[in-house]
């Protein structure tokens, strides 16, 4: 599989937006997934949805790490009837923020560091 760093849209599009700066790519991920499905056909009641963040370009045994997967979102998944953007509202501010503000890093010399965030897959099921 192709790490999105070795893509056009990477290469052509995203990278050029932060020139000078150290930049990484994200992907989110979500799906809906059922609690209690045991239960019987009557468990859509039950249904969420969860969204996660991987760094997008992670050798594939380090991305598969929990340590590497990071929580965004749980929701209902009835709640998507109201639309994504209020479901993601919040993933979505945040996500803005790590792209225009990035986070301060310190480096074990003690150099300090600011990595930027570029969005760079969205996926979901269904």
């Amino acid at each position: 599989m192709e790490k999105i760093i070795q893509g056009d849209l990477w290469k052509n599009v995203i990278y050029p937006k932060f020139t000078g700066k150290d930049v990484l790519p994200l992907e989110f991920n979500f799906d809906d997934y059922e609690t209690n499905k045991e239960l019987g056909t009557n468990t859509l009641v039950h249904k969420l949805g969860a969204g996660y963040v991987k760094i997008g370009c992670l050798p594939p045994k380090a991305r598969s790490l929990l340590e590497n997967i990071f929580s965004a979102v749980l929701y209902h998944s009835c709640d998507r009837a109201l639309g994504n953007e209020k479901v993601f509202r919040k993933v979505i501010a945040e996500l803005k923020y790590l792209e225009e503000e990035g986070v301060r890093i310190v480096l074990p010399d003690g150099t300090v560091k600011r990595v930027y965030f570029a969005l760079s897959l969205v996926t979901g099921d269904n």
